[in-house]
Protein backbone atom coordinates (compact mmCIF):
# COMPACT_ATOMS: atom_id res chain seq x y z
CA UNK A 1 0.00 0.00 0.00
CA UNK A 2 1.48 3.58 -0.87
CA UNK A 3 1.13 6.18 2.12
CA UNK A 4 1.75 9.34 2.34
CA UNK A 5 0.49 12.57 -0.22
CA UNK A 6 1.70 11.47 -3.03
CA UNK A 7 -0.12 9.24 -5.81
CA UNK A 8 0.93 6.97 -8.24
CA UNK A 9 -0.10 7.30 -12.14
CA UNK A 10 0.22 3.84 -14.30
CA UNK A 11 -0.28 3.92 -17.94
CA UNK A 12 -1.48 1.54 -20.73
CA UNK A 13 1.50 -0.51 -21.72
CA UNK A 14 4.30 0.87 -23.08
CA UNK A 15 8.11 -0.38 -23.60
CA UNK A 16 9.74 2.48 -22.39
CA UNK A 17 9.46 3.57 -18.82
CA UNK A 18 11.29 6.68 -19.72
CA UNK A 19 8.38 7.69 -21.94
CA UNK A 20 6.01 6.60 -18.97
CA UNK A 21 8.02 9.10 -16.71
CA UNK A 22 8.25 12.03 -18.80
CA UNK A 23 4.15 11.37 -19.58
CA UNK A 24 3.27 11.73 -15.55
CA UNK A 25 5.72 14.54 -15.34
CA UNK A 26 3.60 16.01 -18.10
CA UNK A 27 0.21 14.83 -16.74
CA UNK A 28 0.98 16.23 -13.42
CA UNK A 29 2.28 19.75 -14.82
CA UNK A 30 -1.14 19.69 -17.16
CA UNK A 31 -3.50 18.78 -13.47
CA UNK A 32 -1.28 21.31 -11.96
CA UNK A 33 -1.71 24.24 -14.49
CA UNK A 34 -4.58 23.98 -16.93
CA UNK A 35 -7.09 22.18 -15.24
CA UNK A 36 -8.43 24.02 -12.33
CA UNK A 37 -9.30 26.53 -14.36
CA UNK A 38 -10.45 25.24 -17.61
CA UNK A 39 -11.91 22.10 -17.19
CA UNK A 40 -13.89 22.21 -14.00
CA UNK A 41 -15.57 25.93 -14.65
CA UNK A 42 -17.65 24.37 -16.94
CA UNK A 43 -18.12 20.87 -16.41
CA UNK A 44 -19.15 18.75 -13.40
CA UNK A 45 -16.41 15.89 -13.49
CA UNK A 46 -13.11 15.85 -11.32
CA UNK A 47 -9.82 15.84 -12.37
CA UNK A 48 -10.25 12.00 -11.25
CA UNK A 49 -12.52 11.07 -13.13
CA UNK A 50 -11.48 12.82 -16.76
CA UNK A 51 -8.22 10.62 -16.34
CA UNK A 52 -9.43 7.78 -15.61
CA UNK A 53 -11.75 7.72 -18.74
CA UNK A 54 -10.16 6.57 -22.12
CA UNK A 55 -8.84 8.61 -24.81
CA UNK A 56 -10.04 8.41 -28.19
CA UNK A 57 -6.63 6.34 -28.71
CA UNK A 58 -7.85 3.86 -26.57
CA UNK A 59 -5.13 5.04 -23.91
CA UNK A 60 -6.22 4.62 -20.01
CA UNK A 61 -4.29 6.05 -16.94
CA UNK A 62 -5.40 4.25 -13.71
CA UNK A 63 -4.58 6.85 -10.49
CA UNK A 64 -3.61 5.01 -7.12
CA UNK A 65 -3.53 7.17 -4.31
CA UNK A 66 -5.18 7.61 -0.43
CA UNK A 67 -8.39 9.54 -0.87
CA UNK A 68 -7.11 12.58 1.53
CA UNK A 69 -5.51 13.63 -2.11
CA UNK A 70 -8.76 13.73 -4.05
CA UNK A 71 -10.45 15.97 -0.79
CA UNK A 72 -7.01 18.06 -0.80
CA UNK A 73 -7.65 18.64 -4.75
CA UNK A 74 -11.51 19.28 -4.48
CA UNK A 75 -10.88 21.84 -1.28
CA UNK A 76 -8.36 23.42 -3.36
CA UNK A 77 -10.76 23.92 -6.11
CA UNK A 78 -13.56 24.78 -3.91
CA UNK A 79 -11.18 27.42 -2.70
CA UNK A 80 -10.36 28.78 -6.11
CA UNK A 81 -13.83 29.04 -7.16
CA UNK A 82 -15.51 31.19 -3.82
CA UNK A 83 -12.28 33.37 -4.70
CA UNK A 84 -13.52 34.90 -7.52
CA UNK A 85 -10.14 35.43 -9.35
CA UNK A 86 -6.73 34.84 -9.41
CA UNK A 87 -3.74 36.60 -7.81
CA UNK A 88 -2.40 38.93 -10.99
CA UNK A 89 -1.38 42.22 -10.64
CA UNK A 90 -2.48 45.72 -12.30
CA UNK A 91 -1.18 49.01 -12.63
CA UNK A 92 -1.93 51.96 -10.31
CA UNK A 93 -1.82 55.48 -12.03
CA UNK A 94 -4.28 57.88 -9.82
CA UNK A 95 -4.73 58.79 -6.26
CA UNK A 96 -6.20 61.48 -4.85
CA UNK A 97 -8.34 62.52 -1.50
CA UNK A 98 -10.24 66.29 -1.18
CA UNK A 99 -13.49 66.80 -2.18
CA UNK A 100 -12.76 67.46 -5.98
CA UNK A 101 -11.06 63.30 -5.93
CA UNK A 102 -13.80 61.78 -7.46
CA UNK A 103 -13.92 64.79 -10.12
CA UNK A 104 -10.71 64.36 -11.25
CA UNK A 105 -10.48 60.48 -10.82
CA UNK A 106 -12.90 60.59 -13.74
CA UNK A 107 -11.22 62.96 -15.67
CA UNK A 108 -8.13 61.11 -15.48
CA UNK A 109 -10.04 57.71 -16.68
CA UNK A 110 -11.98 59.17 -19.39
CA UNK A 111 -8.54 60.13 -20.52
CA UNK A 112 -6.93 56.86 -19.91
CA UNK A 113 -9.84 54.85 -21.57
CA UNK A 114 -9.34 57.31 -24.48
CA UNK A 115 -6.30 56.26 -25.27
CA UNK A 116 -6.25 52.34 -24.49
CA UNK A 117 -9.95 51.49 -25.39
CA UNK A 118 -8.81 47.64 -24.76
CA UNK A 119 -7.74 47.74 -21.21
CA UNK A 120 -9.72 47.86 -18.53
CA UNK A 121 -9.64 50.70 -16.06
CA UNK A 122 -10.85 50.53 -12.35
CA UNK A 123 -12.65 53.25 -10.42
CA UNK A 124 -11.88 52.29 -6.25
CA UNK A 125 -12.75 53.97 -2.92
CA UNK A 126 -10.10 52.97 -0.21
CA UNK A 127 -10.33 55.28 2.57
CA UNK A 128 -9.57 58.24 2.04
CA UNK A 129 -8.86 57.84 -1.44
CA UNK A 130 -10.04 57.81 -4.71
CA UNK A 131 -7.63 55.40 -6.59
CA UNK A 132 -6.93 53.89 -10.67
CA UNK A 133 -6.32 50.43 -11.00
CA UNK A 134 -5.43 49.57 -14.63
CA UNK A 135 -5.27 46.15 -16.64
CA UNK A 136 -5.52 42.28 -15.24
CA UNK A 137 -2.35 41.17 -15.79
CA UNK A 138 -1.67 37.05 -14.29
CA UNK A 139 2.63 37.71 -14.52
CA UNK A 140 4.62 40.66 -13.09
CA UNK A 141 6.85 41.14 -16.13
CA UNK A 142 3.14 41.62 -18.40
CA UNK A 143 2.57 44.02 -15.61
CA UNK A 144 5.74 45.18 -16.40
CA UNK A 145 5.34 45.89 -20.50
CA UNK A 146 2.48 48.08 -19.93
CA UNK A 147 4.27 49.58 -17.43
CA UNK A 148 6.78 51.38 -19.37
CA UNK A 149 3.97 52.52 -22.40
CA UNK A 150 2.86 54.08 -19.30
CA UNK A 151 5.30 55.88 -17.56
CA UNK A 152 5.70 58.75 -19.16
CA UNK A 153 1.96 60.02 -18.99
CA UNK A 154 1.30 58.88 -15.91
CA UNK A 155 5.01 59.39 -14.02
CA UNK A 156 3.61 58.14 -10.26
CA UNK A 157 2.20 54.91 -11.82
CA UNK A 158 3.38 51.80 -9.86
CA UNK A 159 2.36 47.78 -9.79
CA UNK A 160 0.76 46.58 -7.53
CA UNK A 161 -0.42 42.67 -6.30
CA UNK A 162 -4.61 42.59 -6.98
CA UNK A 163 -7.02 39.99 -7.26
CA UNK A 164 -7.83 39.38 -11.12
CA UNK A 165 -10.95 37.70 -12.98
CA UNK A 166 -10.55 34.75 -14.17
CA UNK A 167 -9.45 34.90 -17.85
CA UNK A 168 -12.80 34.78 -20.30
Amino acid sequence: MYRGWIFLIKFAPCKSKKVNRITALCLVALFTSIFPYRIFAQSGQDIFTLLRSADTSGGRVNIIQENRVKDLVDFHLTQQRASNGVEGYRISIFRDSGQESSANADKVRSGFISKYEDVKCYKVWEYPFYKLYVGDFRTKSEALRFYKLLEKDYPDAFIRKSMIPFSE
